[in-house]
């Protein structure tokens, strides 16, 4: 009983410790955007820097 426990346990702790990831983004999909004169973020898509432009007017491309 105490070794179907322990590996129940263990079991859920491989689970928790695995990689979460929404989509898979390779390194040609990261834009690099300067939102103001000091914030910068990465986005994947020019649509999602279409939505961030319209929050910050100033934004533009950096990589």
């Amino acid at each position: 009983m105490i070794m179907s426990m322990i590996k129940r346990l263990d079991r859920r702790r491989d689970r928790s410790r695995r990689k979460k990831v929404k989509g898979e983004h390779d390194a040609s999909t990261r834009i690099k955007v300067q939102l103001d004169h000091k914030t910068m973020m990465i986005v994947h898509s020019m649509s999602a820097f279409k939505m961030w432009k319209k929050r910050y007017p100033l934004a533009r491309v950096i990589a």
